[in-house]
C-alpha cells in the first residue's frame, strides 16, 4: 500500500486506488494501478533515449475492467511497455500479463496499443470479414493511476486505445479449437541473415528471424524447416508440394487483403521478412499466414501509403526468394488475382466497406476521418481493378460451388462431413435447412454437421 509517497510493506502486493468518479462512457474501461515509483519507471522506459526503451521490465499492478460483463479485478498482474518502432511514441503501448492461475476473460495476456487505434480496430474487422484470421481488436478507454494518457487525436481518436488479442496459446485455442496445440511463429528481420529462404537443416540458422511463441519448451522446429525446405529450394518445389506445407488459398488472401489496405508497415507484403505471424497446427501442419501490424493502412497512420501504389513488391524482393518461387507458379498468380477480384466485389466493395467503416468507427472517430477512409478506398478500388483486369480470364462464368461427401439417403447417420469445391471457388458460406448463413469460410474447410434428427430431411445450400 502507498500513502503520501511512502511505501509500507512489500511492493508486490495487492494494489488499490480510491476513486469515487462514476464512468458512464460507451467503451470498456481498463485501469492500471501501480505504485507511483513504478508508474514513473514505466513512463521513463516509454520515452528513454539511453537504450532503456527496449527494456521489457514488468511492473506490478492491479488491473480493473468495467464492461458489459460487469466489474472485474485482477491483482498481481505484470505491466510493461511494448512495441517495436512505436515503443517510445505517445501514448505508449502496454502489455498486460495475467497470472496463469487467475486469467481475465479467458486470456493470460492483453495488448493495449495507443498508435492509430482506429486503424487497428477497423483493419482487424475488415480482415476477419475477408476471411483472414489475425487478432481481435476493440476500442477501449485506459487509465494509468486514473490518468487518461490518450490524446484524442489521430493516434487515439475519442481517447480510445486498441485492445488487441495476444497471439499465443490462448489465441490458438479460440481460433483453432480442433487443432490448438500447434506452433505460432513471429518473424522479425533485425538480425542478419533475414531472408525468407532455406538455410540448411540446423534449426539454429532460423532462430534469429523466426521466434516461437508457443511450445517453446519442446523446441521442435520441424514444421518450419519442412516448409522452408520445400518453398526455399528447387529440387522439391512444385504446386502439390507447396500445398502440402501451406494453405495456399489462405496465403493469397493475406496478400490480397494487404494489397487492399496498402499496408505500409514492413512485412512480407511489401518485401520484408518482418512483422507477421504463422501458425501450423499439431494435426494440420500446413502453415497459415497472418498480419502483425495494422497501424499504417488505408492511407493513414504512421506511414501513410498511396491509393495508386503497386502491390507486388513481395513477388520481386531479394529478401523473399521462397515467395518468388511460389509466384512463379501460374496457379498461384491466378489464385491471387481471383482472390483480389472477389474481395473487391464483396468485403471491399463500396457498400460493404463504407458500412463496415461506419459500424466499426462511428462511436469514436470523427465523420471527416471516416469519409477520408471511404474516399481513399474508392481510389484504391479503382486502381486495383484496372491493374488486375488483364490478369483475369475473359468471359469467365461466375464461380460455382460444388458439394461432395453427402451420405446416402436414407442413412442411419446423424452426422455428415461435406466438402466444398469448384473451379475458381476460394471461399464459401452455407446454411442448413434455410437457417442463417454461416460466416465466410476457406474452401478447404469442410462443413461438419452433427446432431441431425433421426428421420429428418436436411438441405444444405452453399454460396461460393
Amino acid at each position: 500500500m502507498e500513502t503520501n509517497g511512502s511505501v509500507l510493506g512489500p511492493v508486490a502486493n495487492a494494489l488499490f486506488q480510491v476513486d469515487d468518479t462514476v464512468y458512464t462512457g460507451p467503451f470498456p474501461l481498463y485501469k492500471l494501478i501501480l505504485t507511483e515509483a513504478e508508474r514513473a519507471q514505466l513512463a521513463y522506459i516509454g520515452q528513454a533515449t539511453d537504450g532503456s526503451a527496449w527494456s521489457d521490465a514488468q511492473m506490478n499492478a492491479t488491473f480493473l475492467s468495467l464492461d458489459a460483463t460487469g466489474l472485474q479485478v485482477r491483482y498481481l498482474v505484470g505491466v510493461r511497455n511494448r512495441g517495436h518502432g512505436s515503443r517510445t511514441l505517445k501514448p505508449n503501448n502496454y502489455r498486460v500479463n495475467f497470472r496463469s492461475d487467475d486469467p481475465w476473460q479467458g486470456v493470460t495476456a492483453l495488448n493495449l496499443n495507443g498508435q492509430y487505434s482506429h486503424l487497428q480496430v477497423l483493419g482487424a474487422a475488415l480482415a476477419l470479414k475477408a476471411g483472414l484470421g489475425g487478432a481481435f481488436s476493440r476500442p477501449v478507454q485506459v487509465r494509468v493511476n486514473n490518468r487518461n494518457l490518450a490524446n484524442n487525436g489521430p493516434q487515439t481518436y475519442g481517447g480510445c486505445y486498441a485492445a488487441n488479442e495476444v497471439v499465443n496459446t490462448d489465441w490458438a485455442e479460440r481460433w483453432f479449437p480442433e487443432d490448438p496445440a500447434g506452433n505460432v511463429y513471429r518473424a522479425m528481420r533485425d538480425i542478419a541473415p533475414s531472408q525468407f529462404a532455406w538455410r540448411g537443416s540446423n534449426y539454429l540458422a532460423y532462430t534469429n528471424t523466426w521466434f516461437k511463441w508457443t511450445n517453446t519448451s519442446e523446441n521442435d522446429w520441424s514444421d518450419l524447416l519442412t516448409m522452408l525446405r520445400i518453398l526455399g529450394t528447387n529440387d522439391l518445389f512444385s504446386l502439390a508440394a507447396a500445398q502440402s506445407v501451406i494453405h495456399l488459398d489462405q496465403w493469397m488472401t493475406y496478400f490480397a487483403v494487404m494489397a487492399l489496405f496498402d499496408n505500409r508497415e514492413t512485412s512480407l507484403y511489401n518485401g520484408y521478412n518482418d512483422d507477421y505471424f504463422m501458425y501450423a497446427g499439431a494435426l494440420d501442419r500446413r502453415f497459415r499466414l497472418m498480419y502483425y501490424d495494422l497501424d499504417s493502412i488505408l492511407g493513414q497512420g504512421g506511414h501513410p501509403g498511396s491509393a495508386t501504389l503497386g502491390f507486388l513488391e513481395w513477388t520481386t524482393s531479394s529478401s523473399l526468394p521462397a515467395l518468388q518461387r511460389l509466384w512463379s507458379l501460374p496457379e498461384t498468380r491466378l489464385l491471387f488475382y481471383q482472390t483480389l477480384d472477389r474481395l473487391l466485389r464483396t468485403t471491399f466493395s463500396q457498400p460493404e466497406f463504407d458500412l463496415t467503416v461506419d459500424q466499426t468507427l462511428r462511436d469514436f472517430v470523427p465523420a471527416p476521418v471516416r469519409d477520408s477512409l471511404k474516399q481513399w478506398m474508392a481510389a484504391r478500388r479503382n486502381y486495383l481493378a484496372a491493374q488486375i483486369a488483364s490478369q483475369l480470364p475473359t468471359n469467365r462464368p461466375p464461380p460455382r460451388a460444388q458439394i461432395s461427401g453427402e451420405p446416402r439417403s436414407p442413412t442411419p447417420l446423424t452426422t455428415a462431413t461435406l466438402t466444398v469445391s469448384g473451379p475458381g471457388v476460394v471461399a464459401y458460406r452455407f446454411r442448413l435447412n434455410e437457417g442463417p448463413w454461416s460466416p465466410v469460410r476457406e474452401v478447404g474447410e469442410p462443413i461438419v454437421l452433427t446432431n441431425l434428427a433421426h428421420g429428418s430431411t436436411n438441405r444444405v445450400e452453399v454460396l461460393g
